[in-house]
């Protein structure tokens, strides 16, 4: 959006910002869903029947913040999801965290914007498992009934004290960079790309956890955990924008791109990631150089899981940018079950001139340079 350029995925986007940026996704509205199936490599370790558990409910939410100058900012993004009562009755409960904080670096080299986002992951995974642990005449038990029940409704005369359920932690961390250009040719096509090299990772469980969970791997150079890797992605794309009217604009997009393929004990899910193709199209139009609604979807894998995602957006640039969606994810398992994930969203975006770099970086629809 050359009117009002944005911080996108494509760190890239980041040089091509008129003033300094900040936006803000507020925290969404939950969504709800049921018998969820999700596959973790360590949900055997932490006492479930296999890595495969159905939970009878899952809630969803999230929040993410973006602050940039031109060629330097910070992105932070956190997703929480609580899994509720396996269907086998092992866990109570995964209280499931993905937080992402990137230091997003650019510039402009030649006819091209560069820039790369150095992104450091963690993941955690809190269990609360069905099972109890007792006070039984002074001496410590562990209690399972089978169910989601508590001791309180199997009293006797042995009544167990002190009660609470056992929970295991499992947590891995890692630095994933994305590298990312854009290559605008006039105003009317905009080639761009990004690139994300694969990574090795590791879920160490928490010392406090009853359970014995390893992943060390022997290699030459000694021993290390290293049973989660963080697969290479590429995708390349491509944006026509037409606009031969003052106040009528319109754009279309169209991206490719591939997933590294993994063997099974090198996922997260511990399950070979079958669908290794993204592809995504987007079609918008702009009117007054204010408002601007634009639709698409996009088709990705993460691990075992196949994502298809439509929306559609409301843009309106009234006192900063508003960008309002309607989202839906259909989300399909290698055996074939999938269900659905439907929730808006909103964000807002404001430019001000805290560091005085102000500067037109598409002044008459071509890239120029910035001195300051």
């Amino acid at each position: 959006d050359q009117h009002r350029p944005r911080l996108t995925d494509n760190p890239a986007t980041i040089s091509q910002l008129d003033e300094d940026y900040f936006e803000i996704e507020p925290p969404r509205p939950p969504s709800y869903d049921s018998d969820v199936n999700i596959q973790r490599l360590y949900y055997q370790d932490a006492g479930a029947v296999s890595n495969q558990v159905e939970y009878e409910k899952s809630t969803s939410a999230g929040i993410g913040l973006k602050f940039a100058t031109r060629s330097f900012g910070i992105t932070l993004r956190t997703d929480q999801t609580e899994y509720k009562y396996d269907k086998q009755y092992r866990f109570n409960s995964d209280n499931d965290s993905y937080s992402r904080v990137g230091l997003v670096l650019g510039t402009k080299l030649g006819p091209a914007l560069v820039g790369v986002n150095f992104n450091l992951q963690n993941r955690q995974s809190d269990i609360t498992h069905d099972i109890w642990k007792c006070t039984v005449n002074s001496q410590t038990h562990y209690l399972y009934y089978g169910d989601h029940s508590a001791p309180t409704e199997h009293t006797n005369t042995n009544t167990p004290e002190n009660c609470y359920r056992i929970k295991s932690t499992y947590k891995s961390s890692f630095l994933k960079p994305t590298l990312g250009v854009i290559i605008p040719f006039g105003s009317f096509m905009v080639l761009a790309a990004t690139h994300e090299p694969q990574v090795k990772a590791s879920f160490e469980r928490d010392n406090k956890s009853e359970s014995n969970f390893s992943c060390t791997v022997s290699g030459d150079f000694g021993d290390s955990k290293a049973c989660d890797s963080e697969p290479a992605k590429t995708i390349y794309g491509v944006q026509l924008n037409f606009n031969f009217l003052e106040n009528f604009s319109t754009k279309f997009a169209y991206d490719v791109g591939k997933i590294t393929k993994l063997p099974a004990e090198q996922t997260f899910e511990g399950l070979e990631n079958l669908n290794t193709d993204i592809k995504g199209q987007m079609a918008g139009v702009e009117f007054l150089k204010t408002i601007g609604v634009s639709a698409g979807s996009r088709e990705f894998s993460a691990g075992s899981l196949t994502y298809r995602k439509r929306f559609a957006n409301l843009n309106l640039k009234f006192f900063g940018g508003w960008n309002l969606s309607y989202n839906e994810i259909l989300i399909k398992d290698n055996s074939g079950r999938q269900f659905e994930i439907k929730y808006p969203s909103l964000s807002y975006n404001a430019k001000f001139n805290l560091t005085g770099r102000r500067c037109d970086v598409w002044e008459g629809n071509v890239l120029k340079a910035c001195d300051n």
